[in-house]
């Protein structure tokens, strides 16, 4: 089953945006980047999860905040990363208002 996905990541220069854009390209996912630093992603194999997602992200590009949002038929889940946030303030919104996907 076909999953969606959009990828944010906070203050990317041209050349991060540009090795994000070939990550999706190479692991053969649909996407569409118009916005800035924004991506929405399809994985038609349906065999990504938004951690995993998050995960790959993280190792190409290291100290950057991440939010992988997968939106489904049977509710959304999220997957987050922050750097200089060791109490992850940064989504405490999410954690209380949002559904967690789990790891």
């Amino acid at each position: 089953m076909k999953k969606r996905y959009i990828v944010c990541v906070d203050n990317l220069d041209k050349e991060q945006s540009i090795e994000i854009t070939n990550y999706f390209k190479q692991s053969s996912y649909g996407w569409w980047h118009w916005i800035s630093n924004t991506w929405f992603v399809t994985d038609n194999k349906g065999v990504s999860s938004a951690s995993e997602m998050r995960d790959e992200i993280k190792k190409i590009l290291k100290n950057k905040k991440i939010i992988v949002v997968e939106l489904n038929e049977n509710g959304d889940k999220w997957a987050g990363a922050t750097v200089n946030d060791p109490e992850k303030k940064m989504f405490k919104w999410l954690h209380n208002s949002w559904k967690k996907s789990k790891p």
